[in-house]
């Protein structure tokens, strides 16, 4: 099948199964659509990759109408994002890995004031090739995360760079920043190490799913050190115009995780 052929295929499963229709019973989308009865999701991105690999970026909203893993409804509305990776073979969808951040994480985050997400920002056409930017977006995390090079990230970032272009109302978070940024995480986790998922590129944008491992030996996000090793997940969009990172938008469960080990 084709790569707009396998994108139809997950595309029309993704609305299935978020609209409770899934081909299989799964208990968890069930008790999400109990709690949350209007819930919406939506597509913002859907990328092919060369090797039978679909990837879905989504924005899920809805209300809190009922209880939801121990949380009592609260009438409130909530926003988290998430994406989905398939691999098709004749036209079937023979694995998936979804990856999202936890609606209890996000419930409580925005109960204590922090911003709903918008969605996943999507870019325009580019004239580097999908092998360019991913080499280029491989080093861009490479070097300041596992060699601490923070040279790299004036280097291959924009001075337009935006870190977080679906939240209209944050202030810019420059260069300076981001490697101040990469630096404390190096001071609060020892020996962090980040590893790398498969890389999606697709026009001018690639996809970076990504695990950082290391020992919470510093504060971070609040929560004071526990000398226990750690591991997060998260994923990035990245967004590449003329050889440079102008946008970098993306999410992980850090503050999920480290509440869980405090």
């Amino acid at each position: 099948m084709s790569a707009e052929e396998n994108k139809a295929l997950f595309l029309r499963f993704f609305d299935d199964v978020w609209a409770g229709r899934p081909p299989f019973d799964d208990a968890w989308i069930k008790e999400i659509l109990v709690a949350f009865p209007d819930l919406k999701a939506t597509p913002d991105r859907v990328l092919a990759a060369e090797d039978d690999h679909v990837l879905i970026l989504f924005t899920v909203t809805a209300t809190q109408l009922g209880a939801y893993r121990g949380i009592p409804a609260t009438g409130e509305p909530i926003s988290f994002r998430g994406s989905t990776t398939a691999r098709l073979e004749n036209g079937q969808i023979v694995e998936e890995f979804p990856f999202m951040e936890k609606m209890g994480a996000v419930m409580i985050g925005q109960m204590l004031g922090q911003t709903a997400e918008s969605g996943w920002q999507v870019g325009k056409e580019t004239t580097a090739s999908a092998a360019e930017n991913k080499a280029l977006v491989h080093r861009y995390f490479e070097e300041p995360w596992n060699k601490k090079n923070y040279a790299v990230i004036d280097e291959l970032l924009a001075p337009n760079w935006d870190a977080e272009p679906s939240r209209p109302g944050r202030s810019h978070y420059d260069r300076a920043g981001q490697k101040a940024g990469v630096a404390a995480m190096h001071a609060a986790f020892g020996d962090l190490r980040l590893t790398m998922g498969g890389l999606i590129a697709e026009d001018d944008q690639v996809v970076v799913p990504w695990e950082l491992t290391g020992i919470h030996q510093g504060e971070s996000l609040g929560v004071e050190p526990t000398g226990k090793q750690v591991t997060f997940r998260g994923l990035s969009l990245l967004r590449i115009v003329d050889g440079k990172i102008v946008e970098d938008e993306g999410f992980g469960n850090l503050l999920e995780v480290l509440l869980d080990k405090s």
